[in-house]
């Protein structure tokens, strides 16, 4: 009898190595998976999703059949099946809802908002985004909160509903200070500046529009550690400076911007770096029919890509 106490003591301790073994095991293909993503490497992320599948079949843990359904999106996703990725990200969003585990809920809502944001269901996307901010704001985190802030935002301002999505642009920028992540907070900051200058240009409000973007241009080192927000700051900045009626230089920032994209072979950034045509094509344009920039601002690419392929 005496001996019960010291058996029980092993056998939990048995148990707890092998339930921490099996977790680090899993974890790691979960990471694998996910590096795989990045890369756009879907053979790795499907040699992921079989491990997965392996792990599940042998323990039925809820937690690898939720991953196996959020790989699944994310193959499809890669492969530009847009509907199947949307139904594997619902699927695994719902396991974790079971699970109760708020943050994965909120990231899955998250991912299915920014695909409906890009398919222009705005409607859509933000009934998603702020059903995933129900799961994420009482948790206290400050990378997938201000993330989805930052959506909600952008859907907002595809919706021209300007006003309350710099609210949520504000709100994210507060967040993301919190980050214990230096460099995510000021990549994040950067991005919060050039959507909030992007709706005071779409309101044509240049003028202000320009004090955010200047702000972001002024961040040390911009130009070599957040080259792609670089870019779009640039951008935005000669636009305005160009209805401000700066035109040289709006000019040289355009062309800048010209030469960076060429130096970086940014080859979608190119076929939007036609400046002079465009930018007095939409002058003129606007001027003739006295329509908003707004309106205008949704005619841009075919304007640019018309040209550039003539």
């Amino acid at each position: 009898m005496k001996l019960y106490p010291l058996l029980f003591l092993i056998s939990f301790t048995c148990f707890a190595q092998t339930n921490t073994s099996f977790a680090q095991k899993r974890n790691s293909i979960v990471q694998n998976g996910l590096n795989s993503y990045f890369k756009g490497d879907t053979i790795g992320l499907l040699n992921a999703n079989k491990e997965l599948k392996k792990i599940y079949k042998k323990t039925k843990d809820s937690l690898s059949l939720a991953k196996i359904y959020h790989f699944k999106a994310l193959v499809y996703r890669i492969k530009f099946r847009l509907d199947s990725s949307y139904y594997y990200y619902h699927q695994s969003k719902n396991i974790s809802i079971l699970l109760k585990d708020s943050l994965e809920v909120g990231r899955r809502l998250l991912s299915m908002a920014n695909m409906q944001n890009d398919e222009r269901d705005y409607v859509g996307a933000e009934i998603t985004i702020i059903e995933g901010l129900k799961y994420l704001e009482p948790l206290k985190e400050y990378t997938f909160t201000p993330h989805s802030l930052v959506t909600l935002g952008n859907v907002l301002t595809s919706l021209s509903r300007f006003e309350e999505a710099r609210k949520y642009y504000r709100k994210a920028a507060e967040l993301y200070i919190k980050n214990s992540s230096k460099e995510l907070n000021e990549r994040e900051q950067l991005n919060v500046l050039n959507n909030l200058g992007n709706t005071y240009l779409l309101e044509s409000n240049p003028k202000e529009a320009l004090k955010y973007l200047k702000q972001g241009l002024q961040h040390n080192r911009i130009e070599t550690k957040f080259l792609w927000h670089y870019k779009r700051l640039l951008g935005n900045a000669g636009e305005s400076k160009y209805l401000l009626d700066q035109k040289e230089e709006a000019w040289n920032d355009l062309r800048l911007l010209l030469k960076v994209r060429e130096e970086t072979n940014d080859i979608y950034g190119l076929s939007l770096s036609c400046p002079e045509i465009w930018l007095q094509v939409k002058i003129e344009f606007m001027l003739f029919l006295n329509i908003p920039y707004s309106v205008f601002y949704s005619l841009k690419i075919n304007v640019i890509l018309f040209h550039c392929i003539n």
